[in-house]
């Protein structure tokens, strides 16, 4: 059989399956943020006991509107739309929040307040799902691109993903083993070498 051409292995590279959206629950991030609106009190348990960052949402207008809310916060300023209007208008980024109207909106897109926390941990959820998908494509491509030995590559990515201020040790050793069985030659019979577990901790 011939030696494909390297033109004709760059195709094969082009052709590997395109990433699929995103996960994201807009109405969980929605719902976390109108919850704020309704009740200032609702900000607290989310982003100081749980730790939710502007980071962990998924669009864009969503993150611009949770930092104007903990801006507000760390003034101690209260929370409502009228207070987040003001404050988004008077530094430039109303519209980058989807304007007046998307604000109004918000408050009334809450199920349950008292809900909110969990709602936050769907968007959290949903933002480390992400990052564990921009390790699983970055390894990917890493390997169509022959860019580094197998060994190399589980050195690597021997699991840190650094999400918010979340350090998450994830076990890719075990996962890829599983996956794969040939897999643990390449690392012996401890394929994760004491890293066995998935653990979390914030900074």
């Amino acid at each position: 059989m011939p030696t494909p051409s390297p033109g004709a292995q760059m195709a094969t590279v082009e052709r590997l399956p395109s990433a699929p959206t995103a996960p994201h629950n807009l109405d969980a991030e929605q719902s976390v943020l109108g919850a704020i609106l309704l009740s200032e009190r609702a900000l607290y348990p989310v982003a100081v006991e749980d730790g939710l960052k502007p980071e962990d949402f998924y669009r864009e207008q969503h993150r611009v509107i949770y930092s104007a809310m903990l801006a507000l916060h760390e003034n101690g300023d209260p929370i409502d739309v009228v207070t987040l209007t003001e404050h988004l208008r008077e530094r430039g980024r109303l519209e980058a929040a989807g304007g007046e109207a998307a604000l109004h909106g918000l408050a009334g897109s809450v199920p349950a307040v008292g809900h909110v926390r969990r709602y936050a941990q769907i968007v959290q959820d949903n933002a480390l799902s992400r990052a564990l998908l921009d390790v699983a494509y970055e390894t990917q491509a890493s390997v169509a691109q022959r860019s580094a030995s197998p060994r190399e590559l589980l050195e690597e990515r021997d699991g840190c993903v650094l999400i918010s201020s979340e350090l998450v040790v994830v076990d890719l050793g075990r996962l890829l083993a599983e996956a794969h069985p040939r897999l643990v030659v390449l690392h012996g019979p401890n394929p994760m070498r004491g890293a066995a577990q998935a653990v979390a901790y914030r900074s």
